[in-house]
């Protein structure tokens, strides 16, 4: 019962900090422009955005695993990892925005972001626990 509270609490707070991130980035998207922002208004917009996109992967994968019957026994193993994808695949889509914004972005600075990004999911679920 007791890890069965701590994984709805661990839901609730991605499931707020979802509706926190997006509201402030589509705010700022919607009612203000960079130059207005400024260089450190947009550093907390792509914070913003990666704490949404984290928060919506880890949600949509958690209830896309979710819905297997074989994985009903393991609900905290299924968010962990769910949150660690989504923190991934947020990770990238943010950084190459960014870099996009900063004009430096190049095709072998999105190949090596993107095999890193592989090699570093590789490693998560290929290591084993002692």
């Amino acid at each position: 019962m007791k890890v069965q509270n701590k994984l709805l609490m661990q839901l609730a707070a991605l499931f707020i900090s979802l509706l926190v991130a997006g509201g402030y980035v589509f705010l700022i998207l919607f009612g203000t422009t960079p130059k207005e922002l400024g260089p450190g208004g947009v550093t907390i917009w792509f914070i913003g955005l990666f704490v949404f996109l984290a928060s919506l992967a880890a949600l949509i994968g958690y209830g896309l695993r979710f819905r297997k019957p074989a994985n009903q026994d393991k609900l905290s193993k299924l968010l962990s990892g769910s949150l660690r994808t989504g923190v991934i695949i947020s990770l990238g889509v943010t950084v190459l925005l960014a870099l996009k914004s900063l004009g430096s972005l190049n095709m072998r600075d999105i190949v090596l972001f993107v095999l890193t990004l592989v090699v570093v999911e590789l490693y998560f679920r290929t290591r084993r626990a002692y």
